[in-house]
């Protein structure tokens, strides 16, 4: 009865479509702390040898001035140096460089999640990204992609959304 219970008020507060639960309750913890620790936005950045094109990435979202987001790489493997480069101080640096922009988040962990492994392509590492991103919506923002200001994500965000 309590379980039957804690997956309707599941539904009503968070709107979960709970059909698959009953079918699989174990799956019921997994789901309710996603939900609860949800982020608004994820960014799923993919990367393969492409060293210069991650620090321009990585730099944009660090200066966002919008913080409710989760950044995850995902690195086929690259041999380049792409994966030392995180964390790295030619990182830190080259944020650094950015001029008339407060940065809001720190520096040394904007990426919440790093996976670098041999993929499937393009679409099996965007697949990856998908299954550990835990946000409202998501951002495919491809290592040499950047965000166009500081404040972008922060504008887009301040818009109230319905839904169809």
């Amino acid at each position: 009865m309590f379980y039957h219970s804690v997956i309707y008020l599941t539904h009503i507060f968070f709107q979960i479509d709970v059909k698959p639960l009953r079918k699989r309750p174990e799956m019921f913890g997994l789901i309710l702390i996603r939900t609860l620790s949800a982020m608004k936005l994820s960014i799923i950045t993919i990367n393969l040898n492409n060293r210069e094109g991650l620090v321009t990435t990585l730099s944009s979202v660090a200066t966002q001035t919008f913080t409710d987001y989760e950044l995850i790489v995902i690195d086929g493997g690259s041999d380049d140096g792409s994966v030392e480069l995180i964390g790295s101080v030619e990182l830190i640096e080259s944020v650094e460089l950015i001029e008339s922009v407060e940065l809001k988040n720190s520096k040394s962990d904007i990426i919440a999640e790093l996976i670098s492994e041999p993929d499937g392509g393009i679409f099996n590492a965007q697949n990856k990204g998908i299954s550990r991103s835990m946000g409202e919506f998501l951002l495919f923002l491809n290592s040499g992609d950047y965000l166009s200001s500081p404040s972008i994500l922060e504008k887009v965000f301040s818009v109230e959304f319905s839904e169809d």
